[in-house]
């Protein structure tokens, strides 16, 4: 997620989800897309409550809304995408730039590697010096059209492309 639509997010949320953060609970991330007020101790509060008594709802919303890009790049400092959230975003960049661009026979390197950047994924291209670093879908064989397509989708689904990404950033999230 990225700081406008983060942002767009928190101006949607309705007056009761602001009542019930600055009356104690946490606002949650959910699946990368979405807020919702909960447990202020869940492993995926993004805005915790303020100290009791010391914020209207009108005054947390207005303070959130300001600090908006702060609180999700510390958020994703510390928070791994969820795997619908990372499938989501890659599905995407899969659409836009072809399957071909991020799939590589074993011992070469595609056209693109993906990479994640305060929540979101991007495309890293071949000039990259961190190119050569990323994910991507490693084949035994070379692979063309439907056949590399329906493979990208495998890897996507089957969980393989997110558990490489955290295997990548395991000392950044468990460190």
């Amino acid at each position: 997620m990225n700081e406008s639509a983060f942002t767009s997010l928190l101006d949607q949320l309705d007056h009761g989800v602001w009542q019930s953060a600055a009356d104690g609970q946490g606002l949650l991330m959910v699946d990368d897309t979405g807020l919702q007020a909960g447990p202020a101790q869940a492993p995926n509060v993004i805005i915790p409550p303020p100290d009791p008594n010391t914020l209207s709802a009108e005054e947390l919303k207005r303070q959130s809304l300001s600090d908006a890009g702060r609180l999700l790049a510390d958020y994703y400092r510390t928070h791994p995408l969820t795997r619908s959230g990372f499938n989501r975003q890659v599905e995407r960049l899969i659409e836009q730039q072809g399957a071909a661009a991020f799939a590589a026979p074993q011992g070469a390197l595609p056209q693109r590697t993906l990479f994640v950047d305060g929540g979101e994924v991007v495309a890293e291209p071949a000039s990259s010096p961190r190119h050569r670093y990323g994910v991507f879908c490693e084949l035994e064989r070379p692979l063309e059209g439907a056949a590399l397509a329906t493979r990208l989708h495998q890897w996507l689904q089957q969980g393989t492309a997110y558990e490489r990404y955290l295997s990548m950033n395991v000392c950044r999230y468990n460190c």
